[in-house]
């Protein structure tokens, strides 16, 4: 769980603002995503994390989304614009319980964003509904059966 930003005067300017004590945040840029070695399924708890240029053709992965999926993650589930900062908190948790449970990350994000519906608290649909999935979102934790 970080901040989100976006740098208007890049190419791909979404990125994550990470703490470095003192002074302005350090920025974890698509290109800084993009040097790591990752798998599985990445869970961006930032706002705007999948802001990207808006061109007429785009595919629509020229984000931080894109990003972690060109750096080897399986999946993202990330947010399209500002989310608020306790149901995000409350949506995460739910997601990674289906994600151990072995619910493939489309179906954690679904039975979460469910409970969002039915409970209308922190949880609130309105304030989670910016959260979606890229990548092979139906596919189960490796070794589960789950689909």
């Amino acid at each position: 769980l970080v901040h989100g930003v976006f740098v208007s005067d890049r190419e791909r300017g979404a990125a994550l603002a990470l703490s470095a004590g003192d002074g302005p945040p350090q920025l974890l840029t698509c290109e800084d995503v993009e040097e790591l070695r990752l798998s599985g399924v990445v869970l961006l708890s930032a706002c705007a994390a999948a802001r990207g240029p808006g061109r007429p053709g785009d595919d629509h992965l020229a984000h931080l989304g894109g990003a972690f999926l060109r750096a080897g993650a399986r999946a993202v589930v990330l947010a399209q614009a500002p989310v608020e900062l306790g149901a995000t908190v409350g949506l995460m948790g739910e997601v990674q319980r289906g994600l151990v449970q072995g619910r493939s990350p489309a179906e954690a994000l679904r039975a979460a964003l469910a409970r969002a519906r039915a409970d209308g608290g922190p949880m609130a649909p309105y304030r989670v509904v910016q959260f979606g999935v890229l990548g092979d979102g139906q596919r189960g934790a490796p070794g589960t059966g789950a689909r």
